[in-house]
């Protein structure tokens, strides 16, 4: 599970498994802050857009690292992938009148901007027909919408529209294209880049949202509070739903729509199965955390997402710094994952589970652990399935060449007792065995039993001796664990070095720095 933090950051948070009672893997560095990110449809790279810094950082999640910045003239603001997943589309926005008012077409397999189209002014906003042959972009500058046909990446004809289109999507069943205005209006766009008689809802919208199938179409407003139901197989308002006050996202399992409130912490939930039936829609709702995240003003992109069962979502709540885990059901959520301090203006869940390669069976790609017999646990939860079987996993020849003497780790740090709001210039000593100036050593800082952490790169200091500076800050008892996956060892196999952060006054002397 990933959070985009308000600081340049994306938490990488295991919801199964933790390590020293904490359930954060790593956390992956930015140059600037995201303000909207997509994921591949194979779940490999994600893509986000970081305006400051006028890039697109391209990540990739086997090993939490981003493998590319793309920079861009102008600050990139929307991201989106066709069905297809072989153009990403960067939405641009030129503050100076000069540079390109439109938007940049990424291959995703290169990694390179393939084409620029200059479709208009303002925010854009993108959709795609199901086939991935045609783009749609809204420029609320113009007040347009361009139409592009996908293989030539050039622009067909531009569809104007009678107020600011301020969202897009495309339904699979009509194959026809909805643009929300901010007057209140729902155009339709067909298949030929007609646009049809519009659809009114008396209420400035938006969001814009299509159910999987393709028929219901949801429009938020957020100034009246509420969700009009568009059924795409007639082209007409069918249902108006009064939600939570200032609705701003939706998102959709198998069985309900979720309606995100910026005025409180109320998440509204729609269920699917009851349209169509000529009955009131039930409406329920959950807590989405203790305080609304509207004061926040970190509303950028989608902060509620379905996990892989499609049967739960989890939800951002930047107001709360905390992301919580709701399964439907449930009255509240039940559970939450903490943020340690930062802010997650959007949540999203990478699949790392098996997946069907052939009927009945399954596979998926782990990294592996250094050789030896390990029992591996397999979990099906429906049904209850829960079985262990040994593995083997044997040597690496290469790293066997390259070394015969495992690297050990000796901590340099005579006081373990130490006053909060010191700096503590942690040494690590490695054995003879690791080469000279390795550039990935970390250092991993837990505050027993888990209550904060913060991970570290070592300097070299020479002599196979390294060097992290850290700071406690709050008294309680500290683990520091060091890894290097250049040197073959993780967190877990080497000693661990533990001190404790005292107030200043119980300090029995004054912490001097080790000698060099």
């Amino acid at each position: 599970m990933l959070a985009l933090n308000n600081k340049a950051s994306i938490s990488v948070i295991d919801p199964i498994n933790g390590f020293g009672g904490s359930k954060l893997i790593t956390r992956i560095r930015l140059n600037s802050p995201g303000v909207v990110w997509v994921l591949s449809k194979d779940h490999k790279k994600l893509y986000v857009a970081t305006p400051l810094s006028r890039e697109v950082a391209v990540i990739d999640t086997e090993t939490w690292q981003a493998t590319a910045f793309l920079p861009f003239e102008t600050p990139p603001t929307q991201l989106a992938l066709q069905p297809d997943g072989h153009y990403l589309w960067v939405g641009l926005e030129a503050s100076d009148g000069k540079s390109l008012a439109g938007i940049s077409v990424v291959d995703t397999e290169k990694s390179q901007v393939a084409a620029a189209i200059a479709t208009g002014t303002g925010r854009h906003q993108f959709a795609f027909s199901a086939d991935s042959r045609t783009a749609y972009v809204s420029n609320a500058g113009d007040q347009s919408v361009t139409v592009i046909d996908i293989a030539r990446l050039a622009s067909r004809h531009t569809v104007k529209s009678s107020a600011q289109p301020v969202a897009l999507a495309f339904s699979a069943l009509s194959k026809s294209l909805y643009a929300a205005t901010e007057n209140g209006r729902l155009w339709v766009v067909d298949a030929e880049g007609q646009a049809g008689a519009p659809i009114e809802t008396g209420s400035p919208l938006k969001t814009l949202r299509f159910s999987a199938d393709g028929r219901w179409g949801f429009a938020l407003s957020q100034t009246d509070n509420k969700v009009f139901i568009i059924d795409a197989s007639l082209n007409r308002l069918t249902q108006t739903v009064e939600v939570g006050a200032a609705p701003d996202q939706i998102a959709f399992t198998d069985q309900f729509a979720y309606v995100r409130s910026t005025g409180n912490a109320t998440v509204t939930m729609l269920q699917l199965d009851a349209l169509g039936k000529n009955t009131t829609l039930p409406v329920t709702t959950f807590p989405g955390g203790q305080a609304a995240p509207g004061p926040s003003g970190l509303l950028l992109t989608d902060a509620i997402v379905p996990t892989p069962e499609r049967n739960a979502v989890v939800v951002a709540n930047p107001a709360d710094k905390t992301v919580y885990y709701y399964m439907e059901g449930m009255a509240a959520p039940m559970g939450n994952f903490e943020n340690f301090g930062m802010q997650p203006i959007a949540a999203m869940v990478v699949n790392r589970s098996p997946q069907e390669s052939a009927p009945g069976v399954y596979s998926g790609t782990a990294k592996l652990p250094p050789a030896g017999r390990y029992s591996v646990s397999i979990l099906l939860d429906n049904p209850p399935v829960y079985h262990c079987f040994a593995a083997d996993i044997a040597p690496d020849t290469e790293l066997a060449r390259q070394s015969t003497q495992p690297v050990t780790v000796e901590y340099l740090l005579d006081d373990k007792e130490i006053p909060v709001g010191t700096s503590v210039p942690i040494r690590i000593k490695l054995n003879q065995a690791a080469k000279d100036a390795v550039s990935d050593l970390q250092v991993l800082v837990i505050r027993v039993p888990g209550l904060g952490q913060q991970r570290l790169l070592a300097k070299p200091l020479g002599n196979h001796i390294y060097q992290a500076d850290v700071t406690p800050p709050d008294t309680g008892v500290y683990q520091v664990f060091a890894q290097s996956l250049s040197l073959n060892f993780t967190f877990e196999q080497q000693p661990v070095l533990t001190f404790r952060a005292i107030r200043p006054e119980l300090a029995r002397t004054q912490f001097k720095e080790p000698a060099p």
